[in-house]
C-alpha cells in the first residue's frame, strides 16, 4: 500500500528541486550565450585589426613592417578563436552534464533512495544521448537555413531512438533493485503495461526541454518570459506526478 503522505511529501520536495535545476539551466543557458558574445566582438575586433595591418602592408614595405604587433595579433585571434570553441564544445557541456546529474541523482535519490553508483550506470548514457540529439537538432536547424552543407537527419534519427530505448531501460535501472541482467528482462516483458505512461512522460520531457530552448531565446529578445515560466512550472508538476506514478507502478512489477 502506497504512503499517501510520504508520496505528497516526496512530491513537493522533487517538483523544488526540479525547479531550481531549471533556473539553474537557464542561467547557465544565458551565461554561456553572454560569454560566446564576448568571444565573437573580440574576434570581430581583432579580425579588423588584420584587415586594417593588410591595408597597411599594401602600401608598406613588408620587412621595415613591424612583425612582432602583426604576430600578437594573429596569436591574439587565433587564441581567442580556440577558446570560445573550448568553452562551447568542452565546458558548457560539462557544465550541463554535472549540473543534469547533481540534481537528477537528489531527485531519484529522494524518489527511490537509489545509490551513487546505480545512478551513474542508468543515467550516463541517456544523458549523453540528450545532449548528442540536441546537438545534432541545432545542426539540423542550421542546414535547414543553408548554415552547415551536411544534412545530420540520420545521426539525430539514431540519437533519438536509442535515447528512447536507453531511458526506458534507465527508469527500470533507477527504480527497481535488481541486477542489470534481471531488470533488462523486466523492462521488456512490461513493455505492454509501460508504454502508456512512458509516451505520457516522453512528450512531457520534450515539451519541457522545449520550453526550456523556448524561454531562453525570449530572454535574448527581452520579451515578456511571464507564459512561459509559468507554462514550465504546471509542466515540472505535471512531471513530477508523472515520475512518481511511474515509480510505483514500475515497483510493483
Amino acid at each position: 500500500m502506497i504512503n499517501l503522505k510520504t508520496t505528497k511529501n516526496k512530491f513537493i520536495i522533487i517538483t523544488i528541486v526540479e525547479i531550481i535545476f531549471t533556473i539553474l539551466l537557464i542561467l547557465l543557458l544565458v551565461f554561456s550565450r553572454q560569454k560566446s558574445i564576448e568571444y565573437l566582438q573580440e574576434i570581430q575586433f581583432l579580425s579588423q585589426d588584420i584587415a586594417l595591418i593588410e591595408q597597411d602592408l599594401q602600401t608598406q614595405n613588408v620587412s621595415t613592417y613591424d612583425q612582432e604587433k602583426v604576430a600578437n595579433t594573429i596569436n591574439n585571434l587565433d587564441s581567442k578563436i580556440q577558446k570560445g570553441l573550448i568553452f562551447l564544445k568542452v565546458i558548457l557541456p560539462i557544465s550541463i552534464i554535472l549540473l543534469s546529474l547533481i540534481f537528477y541523482f537528489i531527485i531519484w535519490k529522494i524518489n527511490t533512495n537509489i545509490s551513487i553508483k546505480r545512478f551513474l550506470q542508468a543515467s550516463i548514457i541517456p544523458i549523453f544521448l540528450t545532449l548528442a540529439a540536441a546537438f545534432f537538432t541545432l545542426n539540423y536547424i542550421s542546414y535547414s537555413f543553408y548554415f552547415v552543407e551536411e544534412n545530420p537527419i540520420v545521426y539525430l534519427i539514431i540519437s533519438i531512438i536509442l535515447l528512447i530505448i536507453t531511458y526506458y531501460i534507465s527508469l527500470f535501472l533507477l527504480i527497481k533493485k535488481t541486477t542489470f541482467k534481471k531488470t533488462l528482462k523486466l523492462a521488456v516483458k512490461n513493455i505492454p503495461k509501460i508504454t502508456v505512461s512512458y509516451i505520457i512522460m516522453l512528450i512531457a520531457n520534450l515539451i519541457y526541454f522545449m520550453l526550456i530552448f523556448i524561454l531562453f531565446f525570449m530572454t535574448y529578445a527581452e520579451a515578456d518570459i511571464l507564459i512561459p515560466s509559468i507554462a514550465i512550472f504546471i509542466l515540472i508538476i505535471i512531471l513530477n506526478f508523472q515520475r512518481i506514478h511511474l515509480t510505483n507502478k514500475i515497483l510493483k512489477l
